[in-house]
């Protein structure tokens, strides 16, 4: 029988049923109760209690009635306190690749990396246009004779040129009609005096002083006094000034053209001094290596500017050798290096050869520095010098027209100046 009570009363239908029973016994029970309610929403539900249970005297009464239906769920309870952490979970399948995403914005250039190998020779590019005209060289040396070529038309008159080199010996001549009688040479030397001659006969009566023969001077013999004078300046070189003349500067040369030398009337030889020195030269201002003066636009011909090519062929005419003192002067500048000869200073002659500080096969000619007058030193930073001396027997060769600097070191501050002291003809 379904009885529908609201659920309060349950609690009092096993109250009433206990406390009649309670002489009986602790826990009272009712066989079976069925109690049917409805929720507010309209459902219906029936639920059957077997057991009640009552606490009389201190004891609980228990009502237990049979399993009645699921309810229905709670709200959420509050959050439980987080637990401790578990252990790592087994790794997971890898998941499938996922959509390509936007293209990013540009990183960060990466450093430099390492050099790559070297790459195989490419195929030749096509031929580039033409470049600009490059830099003016220098001047060459003089090249070797070429093939005489066909006869040009008549010029004008030119200049005239420097005197050549003495040509091979003709062929000997016929034998001449005689000369006339020579000049009267000089005195000898007095000889032994000589037996006692046989008297002779009486003289003529005495002259005149004033009627004597010429002096000595009308048959070419010189005074110290009138030889190669400003105003009477002589037509022959030293040393064939008749009488004796000391060592002196003196006048001379050819017929409207003389010049102003020193007569050495020990060597008989007639010098010519200049007081030039070239410009200043810094090794720095040259290229880095080598050089000839000439190519630093120092020309040492200048050294020679007062005498004339004129007085030089005549004083070579009337001589058989030559010699030439050069003197360098030097600022950390070494012009002979006794442990790298080939360092040392070149000389270049007038008629075109290079003079070193030895013979070689092509120049026997070789210049000589005395040890003395060596004062140049590799690290000296002040003003020295060093004698240079050369000498020939032909007398074409000198006087030197050009210097090559081989002294190159990674010195401060490297310059030189020479000049020529002396050139003599004898």
């Amino acid at each position: 029988m379904d009885v529908k009570l609201p659920s309060y009363l349950i609690f009092l239908v096993c109250v009433t049923y206990g406390l009649h029973n309670a002489s009986a016994q602790t826990t009272t029970t009712v066989p079976e109760l069925k109690l049917s309610t409805t929720n507010p929403d309209g459902r219906k539900c029936t639920r059957t209690y077997t057991t009640c249970s009552l606490d009389i005297g201190g004891k609980i009464m228990k009502v237990r009635g049979e399993k009645g239906d699921s309810g229905y769920r709670g709200p959420d309870g509050v959050p439980g306190i987080a637990g401790e952490k578990g252990e790592p979970g087994i790794q997971g399948l890898r998941g499938n690749p996922g959509v390509k995403g936007e293209k990013g914005e540009a990183g960060v250039n990466g450093t430099d990396g390492l050099q790559g190998l070297k790459g195989e020779p490419g195929e030749n590019g096509k031929e580039g246009l033409q470049g600009p005209p490059g830099i003016p060289g220098l001047n060459g040396r003089n090249g070797t004779d070429g093939p005489q070529g066909p006869r040009g038309l008549r010029g004008e008159k030119g200049d005239d040129g420097l005197p050549g080199m003495p040509g091979p010996h003709g062929l000997k001549g016929e034998r001449g009609e005689k000369g006339e009688n020579g000049k009267t040479g000089p005195a000898g030397p007095k000889g032994e005096l000589g037996r006692s001659g046989p008297p002779g006969s009486p003289g003529s009566p005495g002259v005149c002083p004033c009627s004597l023969p010429a002096s000595s001077l009308d048959r070419g013999e010189f005074s110290d006094s009138d030889f190669g004078t400003v105003d009477n300046p002589a037509e022959v070189p030293c040393k064939s000034a008749q009488g004796a003349i000391k060592s002196d500067t003196y006048h001379l040369g050819p017929p409207g053209k003389d010049m102003e030398v020193y007569c050495n009337m020990e060597t008989l030889e007639t010098c010519l001094r200049f007081c030039f020195k070239t410009p200043e030269c810094n090794h720095k201002s040259s290229k880095g290596g080598s050089f000839w003066l000439n190519e630093m636009k120092i020309h040492m011909k200048e050294l020679y500017n007062n005498i004339s090519v004129d007085q030089l062929t005549w004083l070579r005419d009337r001589s058989n050798h030559v010699r030439q003192t050069l003197k360098y002067h030097c600022w950390d500048s070494v012009p002979y290096n006794k442990y790298n000869v080939s360092a040392s200073v070149k000389l270049w002659s007038w008629n075109d050869v290079v003079i070193g500080p030895y013979p070689t096969n092509d120049s026997p000619i070789f210049y000589s520095v005395p040890e003395a007058s060596d004062h140049c030193e590799e690290g000296k930073k002040e003003w020295k010098s060093t004698i240079i001396e050369l000498q020939s027997s032909n007398v074409y060769r000198l006087p030197v027209v050009d210097l090559w600097i081989g002294d190159i070191r990674d010195a401060e501050n490297q310059k030189m100046t020479i000049e020529s002291t002396e050139l003599c003809f004898g």
